[in-house]
């Protein structure tokens, strides 16, 4: 028997065993995915459905490519997400694509950053210390998309 591996269910990333929490997301080590490093990953091919080792690039059951994590390679939610979070963005609205996947908290909370901001415009008129403040708020925004996207295809790995 190998060494245990942990794996937050919540980010993916690996724990620490001296910790009790992910150094990530601050998950709970209780809930994570118990590997041993001397068996198979638990990664599994998305052409046949066994089990095959990390770092692999071929399934040695049925030859499919193990492209699996690959971040170019996403789901039609996570197109459409990206979409609706990225044309809205160029006008300064918020939150469209975080509502699409169900991140309701995330979502809402740049809705919000829309109304702060298009209230401080309408108060205020723009300048380019507000310009700046959007464009950060909009990138931020493509990169959790980004981020989140990710975490959900690394969890139906």
């Amino acid at each position: 028997m190998g060494e245990l591996i942990y794996i937050c269910p919540e980010c993916g990333s690996r724990i620490d065993e001296n910790s009790d929490f992910c150094c990530r997301c601050g998950c709970l080590k209780s809930k994570a995915r118990v590997l041993d490093s001397g068996s198979v990953s638990g990664l599994k091919c998305p052409g046949c459905g066994a089990e095959v080792a990390r770092g692999e690039m071929f399934c040695g059951n049925c030859g499919s490519p193990l492209n699996a994590v690959s971040p170019l390679n996403f789901d039609k939610s996570s197109a459409i997400a990206f979409v609706l979070a990225f044309v809205p963005g160029l006008f300064s609205v918020y939150g469209l694509g975080h509502l699409f996947l169900r991140e309701w908290i995330r979502g809402f909370m740049f809705l919000s950053m829309t109304g702060i901001y298009w209230y401080v415009v309408y108060a205020s008129g723009r300048s380019l210390v507000i310009e700046v403040i959007s464009i950060g708020i909009f990138l931020y925004q493509m990169m959790d998309i980004f981020r989140v996207s990710l975490i959900r295809r690394l969890k139906n790995v």
